[in-house]
């Protein structure tokens, strides 16, 4: 059917549809973008771990790339005690600035 002969309502059906499959589409993209980006953090991740000295080396480089992948300003890390009755604050730490090291003296 050609469009001269379609009704009114029919062409605004058409078009709606299609505004909803493009919106789906969009979501789509996005949510496969997230994906990737979330593939890439935790491919680079592993490589930065795997490469560290020790396990808080490694502790503070996962901060690190989490908090740039989120936008985040800081970020600790609270491991078990030996006993494992309690969390204590680990060495491993990130601050994108540092105006929060003065934060992050009261926890150490």
């Amino acid at each position: 059917m050609k469009d001269k002969d379609k009704t009114k309502e029919q062409l605004i059906k058409e078009s709606v549809e299609l505004h909803q499959r493009i919106a789906e589409l969009e979501t789509s993209e996005t949510e496969r973008k997230r994906a990737e980006q979330e593939i890439h953090l935790l491919l680079t991740m592993t490589q930065a771990i795997s490469e560290s000295q020790d396990f808080y080396a490694a502790l503070g480089v996962a901060l690190g790339k989490v908090c740039k992948a989120t936008g985040w300003n800081f970020g600790e890390a609270w491991v078990p005690s030996r006993d494992g009755k309690a969390l204590e604050c680990s060495p491993a730490w990130h601050s994108s600035t540092n105006s929060l090291k003065k934060f992050r003296q009261p926890s150490e």
